[in-house]
């Protein structure tokens, strides 16, 4: 991630097109849930599908009707409604759709994991919503730190996905090459370097390609490093230089 307001966006904006479009960093919803794609017949769901391109010129949509109990289907929840200790997992899960706070979906969603810790959508929904509410935070002035808890949490929700018996869908991989991205400059911005090119090496190793690694300063602290200029000799078939023209990008020298 940048913190310069100017040019940060690039690994936002990259992680905002693969978040449903409830969940994008750049203009975050009250209703995280709306968009999301429904289960297909074998209840799945890939929940990651970028979101569908918009004509300028096509008229908007009216309004959908608003969903009441009384015209069948049950109504939004807040967080103190929900007995997170006295319900059953799967009951749990199932009101998360109903809460329209992403921070609320975090809670119930943190329960259910302790009691199903393989609830394989449980801890996709886990991973998008601690990583969305992160970058909600990081791309606000002062307060990168504040989004470290839930990208570090986003990226132990990706290994607990990656440890799953469940395979990734494509998509799936490569939003968790971005997770673990932002978990690397994490760990350089609080001076963990080897921590760092360890989450970096993974991200890399999941199809990671975006350019901002080039010149990203939030890494800064990791160029010096010996493994660090590895991984980019390493992946510099992957990772394209910013320069639309360049051949290719010569590695910091060695001091």
């Amino acid at each position: 991630m940048r913190r310069d307001p100017r040019r940060r966006g690039q690994t936002l904006l990259l992680l905002a097109a693969m978040l449903p479009p409830s969940l994008s960093c750049r203009e975050p919803s009250p209703d995280p849930q709306a968009a999301r794609n429904p289960p297909d017949a074998a209840g799945g769901a890939d929940t990651l599908r970028p979101p569908p391109a918009i004509d300028p010129e096509a008229p908007l949509p009216p309004p959908p009707d608003p969903v009441t109990p009384d015209e069948g289907g049950p109504g939004p929840l807040t967080l103190d409604q929900i007995d997170l200790e006295g319900l059953p997992a799967d009951e749990l899960f199932a009101l998360v759709p109903r809460l329209d706070s992403l921070d609320d979906q975090r809670a119930v969603l943190e329960a259910v994991i302790r009691r199903w810790p393989d609830h394989h959508q449980a801890l996709v929904m886990l991973m998008e919503v601690t990583q969305s509410l992160g970058v909600n935070l990081a791309i606000q002035e002062g307060r990168r730190a504040e989004s470290f808890p839930y990208l570090n949490r986003s990226a132990e929700v990706a290994r607990m996905l990656m440890a799953h018996d469940e395979p990734l869908t494509e998509s799936q991989q490569a939003y968790v090459g971005i997770v673990f991205y932002n978990e690397a400059c994490n760990h350089a911005l609080e001076g963990d370097s080897s921590l760092a090119i360890d989450s970096l090496r993974q991200a890399l190793e999941l199809g990671f390609r975006d350019p901002i690694l080039w010149d990203d300063p939030e890494l800064d602290s990791l160029r010096d490093r010996d493994d660090f200029r590895q991984l980019l000799d390493q992946y510099r078939g992957q990772v394209a230089a910013p320069e639309a023209d360049a051949e290719a990008r010569p590695l910091p020298e060695d001091n």
